[in-house]
């Protein structure tokens, strides 16, 4: 089985175990640790008997996943917990600086810990949105440092689910990274520039790939046409102006290119779900 093969076969079981929370369980966390590693760092073969989640904020190294290797650089998110087993080791001339959890599944009514799953459980890849991910992990070790009480804990608990799960939907989505981050690069562009209406063609060159292959990725990944994306972003920043401006309906619809208000209102309604007037009287 390929590495790219092995990450994949892992991913469903994973889902499964995020899945139980919070219906059927909850996440504490055993050890946070937000360091730059000493140049002696390095990690014998070891299992562990909860889950590991790291976060490269910095430096050179490798991890060792079941025999699989992966580089360690900025941006790299691993996963690794029940029978599967990891090594690591880093360039001595680029020191590691890094984000780990260790953490554990404990039943809702038992309050006891789950034992972990005997297969073997891991993901690893580069994150694209490695800025937003290292701002959850920093607020996971910073309310550890504050435990001590049941807000703080269910706290922790929210948020690391919410950490596994985005990863977990990156990691799914990032087999191929270099098509991923073009992808996600004209995605991001999208989403700021709700007045763009570059035609999908263009669209495409950006991100380095055929028309017809950018549309089929675009809808696969984000489950919408590149086209229809345009729309719903430019519909968002018309209920922002109708919410947040001065601007009459009319005006509205001239901002985002309009010349035809019942147009702009019928699409505003497939999109938003309420006409333009019914936002500007809420």
């Amino acid at each position: 089985m390929s590495k790219r093969d092995k990450i994949v076969a892992n991913l469903s079981s994973v889902e499964q175990l995020f899945g139980k929370v919070p219906e059927k369980c909850y996440l504490v966390p055993h050890a946070a640790w937000n360091v730059k590693v000493s140049t002696s760092w390095k990690i014998e073969k070891r299992r562990i008997q909860d889950y590991h989640l790291l976060f490269v904020r910095g430096g050179r190294g490798r991890y060792c996943l079941d025999g699989h290797e992966f580089e360690l650089k900025r941006g790299q998110v691993v996963f690794v917990g029940g029978s599967a087993y990891y090594t690591g080791k880093q360039d001595i001339s680029d020191p590691l600086s890094i984000i780990s959890l260790r953490f554990g599944f404990y039943a809702n009514g038992s309050k006891k810990q789950l034992e972990a799953l005997s297969a073997s459980l891991y993901y690893t890849y580069e994150s694209i949105n490695a800025d937003k991910l290292e701002f959850l992990f920093q607020e996971i070790c910073r309310l550890h440092n504050l435990a001590g009480n049941p807000f703080i804990a269910s706290n922790i608990s929210s948020l690391i689910h919410t950490l596994l799960c985005r990863t977990l939907y990156e990691a799914a989505r990032n087999t191929d990274y270099k098509r991923d981050s073009g992808l996600e690069k004209i995605r991001e562009w999208l989403k700021t520039h709700p007045l763009d209406r570059s035609e999908i063609g263009v669209l495409a060159k950006k991100a380095g790939i055929s028309r017809k292959y950018f549309t089929t990725l675009f809808k696969s990944y984000y489950g919408v046409s590149p086209k229809n994306y345009q729309v719903c972003q430019r519909m968002n920043y018309a209920k922002y102006l109708l919410q947040e401006s001065d601007y009459s309906i009319k005006e509205t619809a001239l901002q985002l290119g309009y010349t035809d208000q019942y147009i702009f209102s019928k699409q505003f309604k497939s999109i938003i779900g309420c006409a333009p007037s019914e936002i500007r009287n809420l």
